[in-house]
């Protein structure tokens, strides 16, 4: 080490412990003191890159220093050195006006190799402003001034720059000629060469050279993670994930995304993480989770505009105008795509303007302005000329619009420049395959239609598999349920003519499989460990317990529920926010989809069980008959307008007579007739056209027919089907073939009892129940804590939970139950380790969910599966306490004492059809009897 070196080593490790006097009187005593504090600038530039504020600070006061110690003009070259030192650390910390302004002060008056250094650091906070042109002239005039005075390796750096300012232009191209042309210069500095790698991996991305891009990042963050960069790293954190976005990998680019996003707020760069958390929000609306990438606009959007991210701003305003448009908020959209389309037109990126017009084509498209939407189309897929990736998807939404249309002619030319097999984003590609499905039912090429959409659908649950978080597995399919409803009318209306006997029925209901419940199969079988490691996190438990505790509040009255309410609201949004952060460090569950049962494995999979799946193709109901390994389609058996219209007035008519049941009973004589009208009518509608059916049969509602009781609907003298059939519901068939595989691990019985002064028929329904259940496996009031609960549901075969049940429809993940020590809700029950359990809930409302697009549905049935349940008996609406009460006596009389553990799903099934139609006879009115329903594997 010089002497130089070795004193400003010294100078720079002694600021933070003498004033300025004390270090310029030793700075005097130096062999060159100039050297020195320029040796110490330059080495606080590279100690202390991770900490901005800290490198503005010391090179101020070395500024100082040196006017106080040299002469003039040497004092005024270390100031300048200074400005250069301090302007990076400004634009670390979003300070880019303030940077920018910094540096044409040092360039004042300056030497030419001051100047080419300013010019060389202004590069980045003009790009970072969006003005792209200025960037780009600074960066060029820095690499030619370098050159002149023979600096190579600044030149270099210069070239790097330029490369990062063209790709920001949409010319990739260039960017990776001029990364290309500066690496060579930095072999010998790791870290310098992995700032260029990764610069250079992120515009082969926007050629699709995706392989070479991987492997590029992989070892940038490799080498930034050995230099301690942090900001670095998490730059590369976000391109890794943008290319695992782009290849579809959703699940791990959302966790790349939030530790990107958690590492620069770290470094003081909330512009920065206000761009990945954009990003993450474009991801998440691309994969379906709409309000939840509202959320996250709605967050990153001021932090963008406060930072000055031009660019970042106009993506964040198109994405976030992507969610009006399918919201069906076209003429809202097209205000804010016109924004963003200026902004990218301002910033010179054709790329995105092209991005833009395609958004405002389908826009117009939904307003019925489809001349407009045509020419806007066509602009696009000629401004992404030459650019494969982005050609193609300037062409699929055209190719879409050509087909709705029946515009044969033109779809036929768009569908001829379109090869999904040149793509590897299974996103792009399964658009492209539906986009040319369509095209080829138009032309009548039924068996190309029928390939492109399977292949579709294959490539979106292939990614919907990859979600490891039920919440982003239920909201992939939301935005791809039209290629479902496309291949299914396929299906149905044109059979292929080399089928083979009931061979279309098979397929069509397949079809029906694959658009529904598949987040729930595949949460049947998925490592729910991650989820279980968060739950036991202190900040989680704590929260979760003060949301237990604030609904307990809301019990004591209205006032007092007013009051909790807002503290409510702030709870459930703080644990959805800790939900997100955990999948930052979640281990993905990738594999998931390929080990849940595929649709053509469920009918041999569920052997001799009779399964009735019913679906829709537009308006028209139709049911699957799976019986004994073959398929039986039966088509025609409603308007499904009429059977919801149907469904809403019983369910009307139920929640009229659960009030009067309380207040007035008298007043139900009057409605228990139209009730049973109704039921009749959706028993004649549903029923029977199916014909004869074996005794025990498992229903898959569709829609709003999730919430009809079944067993009580009758198709003849007012019959219902529970005196005939043993029926369960599950959300699927290939859900039902999931559970079919389990045992459960124990053969005891646990009781749970929390009465209340609102049901106080709680405890005799314990006591009378209290016989079958040792003493040491019943749980009554304050002794049925969640904990204890807990302990004894992992070994028991039946778990009987009389407790009340809370569902709210706009916030199904807070459905509750009340234990003896707090109310629990749906999230909570996801943690509970119930082997096989029989679980026989006795509360109100406990079989609602709210079913989402792609028929997943979502509820405390929908927890307690997950968390290994086998068949669960539940409510659809607020029971009656008496008839709760006689339920439950009739149920267990039904079920024998010496019941064998695998026995035990076919005996509650049975028991529970025959006792609801026993307390008919002494409560007739459907709201008091009809309310309990089995939901999982019947035996």
């Amino acid at each position: 080490m010089s002497q130089t070196t070795s004193e400003a080593k010294r100078l720079l490790d002694e600021l933070d412990g003498r004033d300025d006097r004390a270090i310029g009187t030793w700075l005097t005593r130096s062999a060159d003191p100039a050297e020195t504090l320029r040796g110490a600038l330059a080495l606080l530039e590279r100690q202390k890159i991770g900490d901005p504020r800290a490198v503005e600070r010391d090179a101020s006061k070395l500024a100082r220093i040196a006017q106080s110690t040299l002469a003039p003009d040497a004092a005024s070259d270390i100031a300048r050195w200074a400005m250069l030192t301090r302007a990076p650390a400004l634009t670390y910390t979003n300070q880019f006006e303030k940077a920018i302004n910094l540096l044409a002060a040092a360039r004042e008056g300056a030497s030419s190799r001051i100047v080419a250094e300013a010019l060389l650091r202004e590069v980045q906070p003009l790009a970072r402003l969006g003005r792209l042109k200025e960037a780009s002239e600074s960066a060029h005039a820095a690499a030619r001034g370098f050159d002149a005075i023979g600096v190579h390796v600044q030149a270099a750096k210069a070239r790097v720059n330029a490369g990062a300012v063209e790709r920001m232009r949409g010319r990739p191209e260039a960017a990776v000629d001029a990364y290309e042309r500066a690496r060579d210069a930095f072999l010998s500095d790791p870290p310098t060469l992995a700032q260029v790698d990764s610069n250079r991996a992120f515009a082969l991305i926007d050629l699709g050279r995706f392989d070479e891009s991987e492997a590029a990042f992989h070892a940038a963050l490799s080498a930034f993670r050995d230099a301690g960069l942090g900001r670095a790293v998490a730059i590369v954190e976000g391109n890794l994930a943008d290319l695992d976005a782009r290849r579809g990998r959703v699940a791990g680019a959302l966790q790349r995304f939030e530790r990107a996003r958690q590492l620069f707020e770290q470094e003081d760069a909330p512009g920065d993480g206000a761009r990945v958390l954009a990003e993450a929000a474009e991801l998440a609306a691309g994969a379906g989770q709409w309000d939840e990438a509202a959320r996250m606009f709605d967050e990153a959007v001021p932090g963008l505009a406060a930072a000055g991210l031009r660019a970042e701003l106009a993506r964040a305003q198109l994405a976030h105008a992507t969610i009006l448009q399918r919201s069906g908020h076209e003429r809202e959209s097209i205000d804010l795509i016109t924004e963003a389309q200026q902004g990218f037109e301002s910033l010179d990126n054709p790329r995105m303007v092209a991005a833009c017009e395609v958004q405002l084509a389908e826009s117009h498209a939904g307003l019925g302005q489809h001349d407009l939407a045509r020419r806007l189309f066509d602009k696009a897929i000629a401004r992404a000329k030459g650019r494969a990736f982005d050609e193609a998807e300037a062409i699929a939404p055209a190719l879409l619009h050509a087909a709705r249309l029946e515009d044969r002619e033109r779809a036929h030319t768009l569908a001829q420049r379109l090869d999904p097999s040149r793509f590897d984003h299974p996103i792009l590609r399964a658009r492209i395959c539906f986009a040319l499905g369509l095209a080829a039912r138009l032309s009548d090429d039924l068996d190309t239609s029928r390939l492109r959409f399977r292949e579709a659908i294959a490539l979106l649950h292939g990614m919907q598999g990859a979600l490891q978080a039920d919440r982003f597995r239920v909201a992939f399919m939301r935005g791809h349920t039209d290629v479902l409803e496309r291949f299914i009318t396929l299906m149905l209306d044109h059979p292929s003519p080399a089928s083979a006997p009931g061979e279309a029925d098979r397929l069509a209901f397949e079809a029906t499989e694959l658009a529904r419940s598949r987040a729930l199969a595949i949460s049947l079988i998925a490592d729910r460990s991650d989820e279980a490691t968060a739950a036991r996190a202190d900040n989680w438990r704590a929260l979760r317990e003060e949301l237990s505790a604030l609904y307990s509040l809301t019990e004591s009255g209205e006032q007092a529920s007013a009051q909790v309410r807002a503290r409510i609201e702030v709870v459930r949004t703080t644990l959805d926010e800790i939900e997100r952060q955990t999948l930052a460090n979640a281990s993905a569950n990738g594999d998931a989809a390929g080990r849940v049962m595929p649709p053509e494995a469920v009918v041999d999979a569920l052997g001799e069980s009779c399964v009735v799946a019913y679906y829709a193709a537009g308006d028209e109901l139709f049911a699957c008959v799976v019986h004994d390994g073959r398929v039986r389609l039966q088509r025609h058996l409603a308007s499904l307008t009429r059977v919801h219209a149907i469904a809403d007035r019983l369910a009307f008519e139920i929640d009229r007579a659960a009030r009067d049941a309380v207040v007035r009973p008298a007043a139900l004589e009057r409605t228990t007739e139209r009730c049973e009208a109704l039921l009749e009518e959706l028993g004649m509608l549903l029923w029977a056209p199916l014909g004869d059916l074996p005794a025990r049969v498992t229903v898959v509602p569709y829609g709003r027919l999730h919430a009809v009781p079944w067993p009580a609907l009758s198709v003849a003298n007012n019959t219902p089907l529970a005196s005939r059939y043993s029926l369960t519901v599950a959300p699927s068939a290939t859900a039902l073939a999931e559970l079919k595989r389990r045992r459960s691990a124990g053969d005891r019985w646990t009781l749970v009892s929390v009465p209340d002064e609102r049901a106080p028929q709680l405890l005799a329904e314990a006591r009378a129940l209290a016989h079958r259940f040792s003493a040491e496996r019943t749980l009554i009031a304050e002794d049925a804590t969640l904990d204890r609960v807990r302990a004894l549901a992992a070994d028991s075969s039946l778990l009987h939970l009389a407790t009340h049940g809370v569902f709210d429809p706009s916030s199904p993940l807070e459905a509750r139950l009340k234990f003896g020590d707090r109310w629990t809700t749906a999230r909570d029950l996801l943690d509970m380790n119930l082997p096989g359990t029989v679980v026989v809930l006795t509360g109100c409302e406990t079989a609602l969910t709210d079913v989402v697009v792609g028929e997943e549905s979502i509820g405390l049935s929908r927890s307690l599966l997950a968390a290994g349940a086998s068949l669960l008996v539940m409510s659809l609406w607020p029971v009656h306490d008496t008839a709760s009460r006689r339920f439950a006596e009739e149920f267990y009389r039904r079920i024998p004492d010496d019941c064998a553990a695998r026995d035990l799903q076919r005996a509650v099934t049975k028991a529970a059809a025959e006792a609801a139609i026993a307390i008919r006879e002494e409560f007739p009115h459907p709201v008091y009897w009809a309310p309990f329903l089995t939901v999982g594997d019947g035996g």
